[in-house]
């Protein structure tokens, strides 16, 4: 059965059914609740079910203005404050999100919270959302068939989503720790939440699990409805409290996780900085990739190494700037995606060759603008030209128990 709630900032349409415990469905963006019919909705069977309309959703009218992950939560509270009270959250996607801030800022509501598909910071997203790509027909279409709007306002809907995904959601490490609930996240096996970004949220959450449903995308609740809702549906069936099953020496202390969290750009930089031998890859002009050991430094917070013009890198990098730099420490495998771009200020390259007669003791000069010195096997034949590497990506990939991975985007 389907109604109207009138909060304080927005109208939102729910519809409330089952019966036992509540659940409420939280659908993705530019769709509505009417996504879980042929999936979770089945679970009304076990418990009652509310499947709001997000404002400017579905059934639920727009409101004027910008709005977000933060405003769509704001109207969950008031709305369960009304309806439901306590229950447990299932969100998916932008619904993930929503349900997230809820369980943080209001844990007196949230008694088990999954989180199918979403992020806890807009940098998590492998393809936010775009005004530029549009609205799949399919949503359009299902869009207009409920819409109080005219069907072309799902492109404002689309608008604000993706202004609000520039800068929201935003949370930190330390805002996932705040969660008091036992949680799912579960995802896709090629899904359009960076993986990396997703075990971050597993393993910050206090009392969490993590599902990865193989062979789907994205849209795993529409390839894999019974495994999904089979999931679902055993998290928010759980009682609360111990596990009377779990091991008495390890219950409350999950060893998996010790105290592991992903490093900072900050530790990632320092450990960047100690090594002694890079590795970079470049492109050829056929396209095949070439690799080559080489030595580098730290100068005004970024990368610099130095190439004869010669050398196969440097004859590469004027073709194709694109490149990779590695390297290994041991406590982290780090890569560097992004752009070598040629130093031409005289006063940065005289505190490139600083840098390197400090790391490395090599003593080249500086002459118009380039190194001149001998012994750089790794350089080939002077003279050599400084390059600066313009990051685009950073990966960190843990070699012990400090730290879990980690993702960078400059």
């Amino acid at each position: 059965m389907g109604t109207y709630l009138d909060l304080s900032s927005a109208r939102i349409w729910y519809e409330d059914r089952g019966s036992g415990a509540p659940v409420v469905l939280l659908h993705g963006g530019l769709s509505d609740g009417r996504m879980f019919h042929d999936n979770l909705a089945t679970l009304a069977d076990r418990f009652r079910l509310l499947q709001p309309d997000l404002r400017g959703h579905g059934r639920s009218p727009d409101v004027p203005g910008p709005w977000g992950p933060p405003e769509l939560a704001a109207d969950l509270v008031e709305l369960m404050e009304k309806t439901s009270g306590p229950a447990k959250l299932v969100g998916y996607s932008l619904g993930a999100t929503v349900a997230l801030l809820v369980a943080i800022h209001r844990p007196d509501l949230v008694e088990r919270l999954v989180l199918i598909s979403g992020v806890f910071h807009h940098r998590g997203w492998l393809m936010p959302p775009s005004a530029d790509r549009g609205v799949p027909p399919v949503l359009a279409q299902l869009y207009a068939q409920v819409s109080p709007h005219e069907p072309e306002h799902i492109q404002v809907i689309l608008g604000k989503l993706a202004d609000s995904a520039g800068t929201q959601p935003a949370l930190t490490n330390a805002d996932l720790r705040r969660v008091r609930c036992r949680a799912l996240v579960l995802v896709s096996d090629d899904d359009l939440v960076d993986h990396a970004h997703s075990y971050t949220l597993y393993q910050q959450l206090p009392d969490a699990e993590l599902a990865v449903v193989p062979g789907t995308s994205h849209n795993l609740l529409l390839e894999k409805p019974q495994l999904c809702t089979r999931l679902v549906g055993g998290v928010s069936a759980r009682r609360s409290g111990p596990d009377p099953h779990a091991d008495p020496a390890t219950a409350g202390h999950p060893a998996r996780r010790a105290s592991m969290t992903p490093p900072t750009w900050e530790q990632a930089r320092a450990r960047w900085a100690e090594v002694n031998t890079y590795w970079l890859s470049t492109v050829r002009p056929d396209g095949r990739p070439h690799a080559v050991p080489l030595l580098g430094v730290w100068v005004a917070d970024t990368f610099h190494f130095a190439a004869g013009d010669r050398t196969r890198k440097a004859r590469n990098l004027a073709g194709n700037p694109a490149c990779v730099v590695t390297a290994a420490t041991p406590e982290l495998d780090l890569v560097l995606e992004g752009r070598a771009a040629p130093v031409r200020d005289e006063e940065r390259v005289r505190a490139v060759a600083a840098a390197y007669r400090e790391k490395y003791g090599w003593e080249p000069q500086v002459r118009q603008g380039q190194l001149w010195a001998e012994g750089a096997p790794t350089a080939g034949p002077p003279p050599y030209t400084v390059y600066r590497l313009e990051p685009q990506l950073g990966f960190a990939f843990p070699t012990g128990t400090e730290f879990t991975p980690a993702r960078w985007r400059f």
